[in-house]
């Protein structure tokens, strides 16, 4: 009997840890995102959005193991138009709600603490920026292109050793869906 009791006691338990465990990770991601960020191969979730029938913003992050957000890559006010665009005509970078202002790149969570490091556009001769939309589709709003992007680290916000002084993204490549989102409206 009681080993009828152990077994019962172990299968529960057994069914119990494949329960699946809540995920911190907001349910807004859909798609792909690579790249190769300074030489190394570099993969984010991503999404896409919009509140203008001419352009949607592009979001790819990267989480910690322990679910939080590590970093930020972000593209602005890219058309929806099957071509090659300048990052210097869209806008790259992350809004921060503390400062009220727009950033290139952040890296929030680096060896085991908080940090934010921030980093922005390289606009050399030889450093060539983009964002090319390859293919979209118009009815299932599915949208697939490469980037590149190459940061250094912005020095009027502290800097924390361990956060390398530039970022190059490299044959970068996405795939998503751009999801239509409603404007505040106040009355």
């Amino acid at each position: 009997m009681k080993a009828i009791i152990y077994v019962m006691f172990i299968a529960i338990a057994g069914l119990q840890s494949c329960k699946e465990e809540e995920s911190y990770i907001p349910d807004i991601y859909w798609g792909e995102a690579n790249a190769l960020k300074n030489g190394e191969s570099w993969t984010g979730l991503v999404y896409a959005q919009t509140d203008n029938p001419e352009e949607f913003v592009l979001n790819i992050d990267v989480y910690h193991k322990k679910e939080f957000r590590k970093e930020s890559f972000v593209i602005f006010n890219i058309p929806y138009k099957v071509q090659k665009n300048k990052i210097d005509t869209v806008r790259i970078g992350a809004f921060n709600s503390a400062t009220g202002g727009y950033y290139d790149y952040s890296i929030s969570y680096i060896e085991n603490c908080f940090t934010e490091n921030r980093f922005k556009m390289v606009n050399e001769v030889n450093s060539e920026n983009y964002v090319t939309i390859t293919s979209y589709n118009e009815d299932t709003k599915e949208v697939w292109g490469e980037f590149q992007a190459s940061l250094i680290v912005d020095n009027t916000f502290r800097k924390w050793p361990s956060a390398p002084d530039s970022i190059r993204f490299m044959k970068g490549k996405f795939h998503t869906m751009i999801k239509e989102i409603k404007p505040l409206t106040f009355k």
